[in-house]
């Protein structure tokens, strides 16, 4: 991908690696910068799959993928927003399998 990505009001980049460094507090479920990708990605999830925000929200929090996000393992924090909410809707139709 090209072009510019805005994690916040005051935090531009330019480069994927940009990015990951960083959202590299990720590790802490609680840092600002982790709860605006944690909001985007369920927000993406709820929409893909048409849950209630909350219903997403649960879901998330309960997941494989989140515990490997805020653990920050592979770097999935790393990872596109669209990408960990497709792998939260392939979690999602195992389960329901």
């Amino acid at each position: 991908m090209t072009g510019t990505w805005y994690l916040s009001h005051s935090d531009v980049f330019h480069q994927p690696s940009d990015i990951c460094m960083s959202v590299m507090s990720l590790t802490c479920p609680l840092t600002p910068k982790c709860q605006r990708k944690y909001a985007r990605i369920v927000k993406l999830f709820a929409e893909q799959t048409g849950l209630t925000y909350e219903q997403a929200l649960d879901f998330f929090y309960k997941s494989k993928t989140f515990e490997l996000i805020s653990e920050g393992v592979a770097d999935m924090h790393c990872l596109s927003d669209e990408y960990l909410a497709e792998e939260l809707m392939i979690e999602r139709d195992k389960q329901h399998s």
